[in-house]
């Protein structure tokens, strides 16, 4: 409930750049902390790419694991425009061969915000089980559209629309007075990756990157 009361009382879905200073071994790394919005960076992008979809469409559908947070983007999503938001997870954690435990899973900050956004929440005991699962529903219901994983659609609609706002995000920050800027950063399906390389790119910047994922999109964000 107050996670719900938070997000509810706070409109701005795509502030300003936190960038906090961080002092390691002497050295000044600025770190760029998308991990204060609700919802990760794909907070930023996901109402705007959710109004992209059909008129008809009344309830979004996503397939994931139950600590990443593009099932936690498209509740948010889902909940700002009045949608209806299934979300099928496996028990998996991403980066683990191990199921976790349902209690643990429960008191993750991924599923209790899940929770405060009235997401439908199946958890599956693998990632395929959660596949398999969720075209048993989508293709029974003309109304349900699938969120591809990371929100990253085959046409680029998400990463042009999150490059839009990274460019009014980074305005009158630090980031700005950075020449050649080195950016470390995950990188799953790539979209972030592809959106920051886009936004960025008058400032010339180098990318450091940490394959997540198994390394599956290793080539789309080579």
């Amino acid at each position: 409930e107050n996670i719900r009361n938070n997000i509810n009382n706070d409109k701005n879905d795509n502030p300003k750049l936190n960038i906090i200073n961080v002092d390691i071994n002497n050295k000044n790394i600025n770190v760029i902390q998308d991990g204060d919005l609700f919802v990760g960076t794909k907070q930023r992008v996901v109402v705007p790419f959710l109004k992209t979809l059909s008129k008809e469409i009344k309830t979004v559908v996503y397939v994931g694991t139950y600590n990443g947070y593009g099932a936690v983007a498209t509740a948010f999503g889902a909940h700002r425009l009045g949608l209806k938001c299934k979300v099928f997870l496996s028990a998996i954690a991403t980066g683990s061969l191990e199921k976790s435990s349902i209690e643990n899973i429960m008191k993750t900050r991924q599923i209790l915000t899940l929770m405060a956004l009235n997401a439908k929440i199946y958890i599956c005991n693998n990632y395929g089980l959660a596949r398999k699962e969720m075209y048993k529903i989508i293709d029974n219901n003309d109304d349900h559209y699938k969120i591809p994983m990371g929100l990253n659609d085959e046409n680029d609609v998400m990463v042009n629309l999150l490059a839009k706002q990274i460019k009014i995000a980074v305005k009158n920050t630090k980031l700005e007075t950075v020449k050649n800027p080195r950016i470390w950063l995950v990188a799953g399906s790539g979209g972030i990756l592809t959106a920051l390389n886009i936004a960025l790119k008058k400032y010339n910047p180098t990318f450091f990157i940490f394959l997540t994922g198994g390394g599956r999109y290793k080539q789309r964000v080579l």
